[in-house]
């Protein structure tokens, strides 16, 4: 799907900054959607003992998440949408949020030990340059933790209703579809090796644990 740049930000700003939040507090479905979510990926990641970058961060829902559960020593957190951001830095003012996008992160290379990217590959033009951004801002042996719907049929059926009514304010915002093993291959084309990789939600949310190789051991692709 092609979608310009502007008019993919334009949707975006549709969601409210505190739109996770309401939606865990008010609605049953969200409620256990998003603490399933936070299960998974916050046990994937482990302990983060270093910096952490989380791309796509919304207001912050999740990175909050992240913080309480895996403990990292400095934290930063990036969106497109200002607005968002300014909510992120006001709950969670321990941290640090940067309006900034995955395609061109300005950050130094080698400069954080875990980033995180959390439904957010589907939304942008370019996956496989943000993976490279990523690669290129991750120490040897750092971990990227990446989450991304499967396209699986029952989340395109679920999808589809949920976008024409209780999230319609997402409707048109994904434009990358991740089937069978498109994202295993990408992230392994960008020089990424598969750590972990999981299933859950019925199938219907994939996460993969990667890490890029120190510049002294071997690369090796796979799946464990």
């Amino acid at each position: 799907m092609t979608i310009s740049r502007a008019l993919l930000e334009n949707k975006h700003h549709r969601v409210p900054p505190d739109y996770y939040d309401t939606g865990i507090q008010t609605n049953v479905f969200q409620r256990y959607w998003h603490t399933r979510r936070f299960d998974v990926v916050c046990e994937m990641i482990g302990s983060i003992n270093g910096r952490l970058l989380d791309i796509g961060c919304h207001g912050g829902t999740f990175t909050s998440q992240i913080i309480q559960r895996t403990g990292p020593t400095e934290v930063v957190g990036i969106d497109i949408i200002r607005e968002s951001v300014k909510y992120a830095a006001i709950q969670l003012p321990g941290a640090q949020f940067v309006c900034a996008n995955g395609l061109a992160l300005p950050f130094q290379d080698a400069h954080f030990d875990v980033i995180t990217c959390l439904e957010a590959l589907e939304h942008v033009e370019s996956p496989g340059q943000v993976l490279l951004e990523s690669r290129r801002c991750l120490r040897g042996n750092g971990d990227l933790l990446v989450l991304v719907p499967s396209e699986n049929w029952l989340f395109r059926f679920i999808w589809y209703f949920w976008t024409k009514f209780k999230g319609r304010v997402w409707d048109g915002v994904h434009i990358q579809q991740f089937k069978h093993q498109t994202l295993d291959i990408l992230l392994e084309e960008t020089g990424f090796q598969i750590v972990q990789r999981r299933a859950f939600l019925l199938g219907m949310l994939i996460a993969i644990k990667a890490r890029k190789p120190s510049s002294s051991s071997p690369q090796r692709t796979g799946e464990c």
